[in-house]
């Protein structure tokens, strides 16, 4: 279950970096222009795929998807909805 700040969220939608770590997660829809949906997508942010939140590192939180580990910026995070 998706939790804020240790509270579950339950029903709602938010960006990803305003998630709590450690929890697993899937993508409800990615916002922006075509060009970062694109960028997105091509890192393999889709719609229905779970994201693993592994950590927070200064503006950057560390993913996982499909196996993969990577560190996207805040900004970029804040178009991928949870």
């Amino acid at each position: 279950m998706l939790t804020l700040n240790g509270v579950e969220m339950e029903g709602y939608y938010m960006p990803i970096c305003f998630a709590d770590c450690d929890q697993q997660v899937q993508i409800q829809r990615i916002t922006g222009s075509d060009k970062i949906k694109n960028h997105l997508k091509n890192l393999g942010f889709t719609i229905g795929e779970n994201v693993y939140i592994v950590n927070k590192v200064n503006n950057n939180i560390i993913l996982k998807i499909k196996g993969i580990t990577l560190a996207v910026s805040e900004e970029l995070a804040r178009r991928i909805i949870i």
